[in-house]
Order: C-alpha cells, then sequence, then structure tokens
C-alpha cells in the first residue's frame, strides 16, 4: 500500500468521525473528472423546499443538496414529484440570499449591480465559482467577493434563506416564480470547513 493511499483512508477515516451537525465530508466519485477523490462539504440530509408559480398557482416539493469546496458552491435541485433534477434555468435568473433575515442579494428586476448575483448553469447543478470572475449577467458570471461573502457568512451559521427566481419587469416589486428553501442549524460549517482546508 502506497503512501497516498494511506494517507487518504485516514484522511477519510478522520473526516466520517466527526460531528458536522447537519453536515457531512464525502468524495467525490467521477472516473472522469478532474475532481475524482477530492473531498468536499454536503448536507447530510436533503433540504426540501419548493417551486412556486404565482401566475398559476402552480407548486411541487423540491429536494436541495450543496456541494461546497474550498472556493465553490454547486447546487443541485430535485422536483419530489416527478424525482427528476431541474436541469433548465433561463440565462436571467437570480439568486436571492438571506441571512437571518436580512437581505444579502436581492432577486428584482433592476437591482443594484452590488445586490445581484448571478450563476453558472450546467449539468444539472447551479455553480457559484470564485473561478469564474464578474463576466456580466448575460454569462451569468460570479464576483469573488460575492462568493467570499458567503462563505464569511456560512462560517457564523445561522438561517440561510435562498429563492432562485426569474424576474419580470412588471412584476420587479412582488413575489416571482422561482424555487424557495432554507438552510437552519449550519453553525457547524466552520468546523468542517476548518477540517478541510
Amino acid at each position: 500500500m502506497t503512501n497516498l493511499i494511506k494517507i487518504i483512508i485516514i484522511f477519510s477515516t478522520l473526516a466520517f468521525s466527526q460531528d458536522y451537525g447537519i453536515w457531512e465530508i464525502d468524495f467525490y466519485n467521477e472516473k472522469n473528472n478532474h475532481m475524482d477523490g477530492e473531498a468536499y462539504i454536503k448536507n447530510k440530509k436533503p433540504i426540501i423546499g419548493e417551486f412556486l408559480s404565482r401566475d398559476s398557482n402552480k407548486s411541487f416539493p423540491i429536494s436541495v443538496e450543496l456541494n461546497i469546496g474550498k472556493d465553490y458552491i454547486n447546487i443541485f435541485i430535485i422536483n419530489l414529484n416527478t424525482n427528476n433534477p431541474i436541469n433548465y434555468f433561463p440565462r436571467e435568473t437570480k439568486i436571492g440570499l438571506k441571512h437571518n433575515n436580512k437581505d444579502i442579494f436581492k432577486t428584482n428586476f433592476a437591482t443594484v449591480p452590488k445586490y445581484e448575483l448571478t450563476a453558472k448553469f450546467e449539468n444539472n447543478k447551479i455553480m457559484l465559482n470564485a473561478q469564474f470572475g464578474t463576466l456580466g449577467i448575460n454569462s451569468l458570471g460570479f464576483a469573488k467577493k460575492k462568493i467570499k461573502k458567503i462563505f464569511s457568512l456560512l462560517k457564523t451559521g445561522g438561517k440561510f434563506d435562498f429563492s432562485i427566481v426569474n424576474p419580470k419587469p412588471l412584476n420587479k416589486n412582488t413575489h416571482k416564480d422561482g424555487y424557495y428553501f432554507s438552510l437552519q442549524f449550519s453553525d457547524d460549517f466552520k468546523k468542517a470547513y476548518k477540517h478541510l482546508y
């Protein structure tokens, strides 16, 4: 057994023996992916939220998984009525975030860039990644300082309310069609993150 394999086994044992509250450490198992074997943080149990459509009064429950690495957050959403992943988001989609009921990022149609959060959508996931840089809304870029802001808040714990919506010009001051979910009891994120990085 090589020293590298021994190190991975020891690290895996230590990671899984720790208690991180709602979080756990897992490892990618994707043979054709450069991230194969890389550790990341995820929620132990699915986060349950819902899709709401204000125009048609249509709604359905969703299940959300967060995969969090050193400088990225990937969000996976599944429609619980069909068990199919949500794999399409309009390019104008915005992500709203409240921390302990305080607005961090807003989803109004006309939002000051400082409070606007966009992302890249790829392979059934929403990608918030510091490496994308600030590319503008049409390319769904993501500013490094904004991902740093989210990580800073995650390390403080508390409640996080997410909304992933496609705002409409005539509906900018009302609720929007979109996916809504909340993350609570997240206080041990700092412990898990420190263990990895």
